[in-house]
């Protein structure tokens, strides 16, 4: 793989995690085919023992002949039902164990090569990049494990790790809400404009998030966003050029409401209609809180279940247009800080750090472009004053 690695190689035994995780065994050169396996359903949940570690030392062009168990991270990134903490507790148990673990940092640690290596499901691009060092040392001391650079490693490598997979996780909640806005499971009917660029904003997320599925490591998580940035471009440059219309024209009816309420009775203070707007200004983005029982459950199950409520009930299961139309905008800095701490927790001079600070770069692009769409929509918006 590449000539530096991102992240260490971890050890799983073969009942990691209360989902149960599949494995295979490989042997020798049968190591790089990983293909199907991700993809077998019929993968058993406990692989055969691993064997003994050899004794000495091993080249790159002389391979060790062990078996080495490959274990895709696709299910715990994808699967909102292993918490954060269930996956960091069982990494951090199995970091401890001295017969399980690879650790290499450039070339002074001396690390044990009996390791699972945990990668993605795409063979060509595996999630654990370990460059092969002849002086890697197949059973280091136990005090290897516990020396400041390896525990320094290891922060890293961990935190990059839950980056990847808030990315993708937070990407399927993203898609899953404007999904439904687009159904229009609402609690009113979105405008038939906001429709008409709902499709392209779809597409692009769908593309993502098919990309970062396939590989949700570091270079695939900074690849899939640099290969979908045209898509995105365009999508939300768009969206963000006309969304903050919706916002205004709502409020400018209320206005117009609390106006003609006015003409029959007293009046209360002539900046009331003011303090509406910025009232109603403040609080988009706020509300977000009943998108999450979208991440339960999707849209058909919410519109079929919903028409047999109450109308009291119906309005406290569906979220608000404005709820749902705030997210493509919100989701646009997520890119931004997202690749931001990823980029800071990539070692200097990692294969990944080049990729990362593209994607980086393409992120904070799209954001100003956005930004200045938004403008001109304002621009374009600003209520001219009676002559």
């Amino acid at each position: 793989m590449g000539d530096t690695f991102f992240y260490s190689s971890v050890g799983f035994p073969p009942t990691s995690l209360k989902n149960g995780l599949k494995s295979r065994s490989f042997s020798g050169d049968q190591a790089d085919d990983w293909d199907g396996v991700a993809a077998d359903e019929d993968v058993p949940l406990v692989s055969p023992p691993i064997a003994a570690p050899l004794l000495s030392s091993q080249r790159r062009s002389d391979p060790p002949k062990f078996p080495c168990r490959c274990w895709t991270l696709v299910m715990v990134i994808a699967d909102d039902k292993i918490s954060d903490e269930e996956l960091v507790d069982e990494l951090e148990r199995m970091r401890t164990m001295e017969n399980v673990w690879q650790w290499q940092w450039g070339k002074n640690v001396a690390t044990p090569s009996t390791a699972t290596t945990i990668s993605t499901a795409d063979p060509e691009m595996p999630l654990v990049d370990v460059s092969h060092d002849e002086r890697v040392t197949l059973k280091p001391p136990l005090s290897c494990l516990s020396d400041p650079v390896l525990s320094a490693v290891w922060q890293t490598t961990r935190q990059a790790l839950l980056i990847c997979r808030e990315f993708v996780r937070t990407e399927r909640h993203y898609l899953l809400a404007i999904r439904s806005l687009s159904s229009g499971d609402t609690l009113t009917k979105p405008p038939a404009l906001m429709l008409a660029y709902l499709p392209a904003l779809i597409e692009a997320s769908e593309d993502l998030l098919e990309r970062l599925e396939v590989n949700p490591s570091v270079p695939g998580v900074a690849n899939a966003f640099l290969l979908c940035g045209d898509k995105l471009d365009a999508a939300l440059v768009a969206w963000c050029g006309v969304v903050g219309g919706f916002f205004v024209s709502a409020d400018e009816g209320v206005v117009k409401r609390e106006r003609a309420i006015s003409s029959t009775t007293p009046r209360v203070d002539e900046n009331a209609a003011n303090t509406t707007i910025k009232r109603r200004v403040n609080s988009w983005g706020k509300r977000i809180n009943s998108i999450k029982a979208l991440g339960n459950s999707a849209p058909s199950t919410l519109s079929q279940e919903s028409h047999k409520l109450p109308q009291n009930n119906r309005e406290q299961c569906w979220p608000s247009v404005r709820d749902l139309a705030i997210l493509p905008t919100q989701r646009i800095m997520r890119y931004t800080l997202l690749f931001k701490d990823l980029y800071s927790h990539a070692p200097t001079g990692s294969s990944s750090r080049d990729g990362i600070e593209k994607a980086m770069n393409a992120a904070i692009s799209l954001a100003r472009k956005c930004d200045r769409a938004q403008g001109n929509a304002a621009f374009l918006h600003k209520p001219t004053k009676n002559t």
